[in-house]
């Protein structure tokens, strides 16, 4: 993580290709082209398990410069696990990049706590104190979507009525991540960590090894769908093994 900005700009397009193939984004004031919105992820080297939060801006920093090169209409922090990387990530919008529109994505563990453990009802408090100037939306991605409609229930509640940040979900197919052989992975992620575009497919290919279909766990693409649109959210879509039937079926209810 430690890369200069030559390095991250390459790993930040790779990015934008995955975001492209793996996520789909719809608005209900307005569609989202994902030719226009670049995604930050969170890494778990951020965390302040093990990095300063000085160096978790920094890092951000230097991700956000290497995005803006792109000219994005928005630039989204997504899978967010931390609260003290949301405040962070917060505060250098505000503070650096105040201009430019963004939104941050949360990754939670259940409907009032981040995957960290931390209470997402401070994200909620902690924006309404700051109310940064360019901040779009408030929301959560890659989690299973029967647990969307409590997160954003609970974000809109949180923000309260006048706020003009929208809420958004995009959770994930609703299947099961189990582990896969460990060695193998971190094989694949060090051959990807230093030649991305020769790799990329090594990923996608370790993480259908991961992903489980479970009966009565997993709901079908028109299940899926309607579960997205009754969270309620602002701006709806699919995270990870979403596919082009559960994005077709969401618009169809949609429009």
């Amino acid at each position: 993580m430690d890369q200069n900005i030559e390095e991250t700009t390459e790993c930040l397009v790779v990015g934008r290709t995955v975001q492209r193939s793996s996520s789909f984004l719809h608005s209900r004031f307005r569609r989202i082209s994902r030719d226009v919105v670049l995604p930050i992820a969170s890494d778990p080297v951020l965390t302040k398990s093990f990095r300063p939060p000085a160096q978790i801006e920094r890092i951000h920093t230097e991700r956000v410069r290497c995005v803006l090169l792109e000219s994005p209409d928005l630039v989204a922090f997504e899978t967010i696990p931390d609260s003290d990387e949301v405040r962070t990530i917060l505060r250098l919008m505000e503070a650096n990049f105040s201009d430019t529109p963004f939104w941050v994505s949360l990754q939670c563990q259940s409907e009032s706590k981040l995957a960290d453990g931390s209470n997402l009802d401070t994200i909620s408090a902690y924006i309404k104190e700051l109310a940064p100037t360019s901040m779009v939306a408030l929301g959560v991605n890659c989690v299973h979507p029967e647990l969307v409609r409590p997160v954003i229930e609970r974000i809109r509640s949180g923000l309260g009525s006048n706020t003009q940040i929208l809420t958004m979900c995009y959770p994930n197919s609703g299947e099961v991540w189990e582990e896969v052989d460990a060695p193998n992975l971190h094989s694949v992620f060090t051959l990807f960590s230093r030649a991305p575009t020769t790799h990329t497919h090594l990923v996608f290919g370790a993480a259908e090894q991961g992903w489980k279909h479970v009966e009565g766990k997993t709901p079908s693409p028109e299940e899926w769908s309607n579960i997205v649109v009754r969270s309620g959210a602002d701006i709806v879509g699919g995270c990870c093994r979403t596919t082009t039937s559960h994005i077709r079926l969401l618009r169809e209810l949609l429009y």
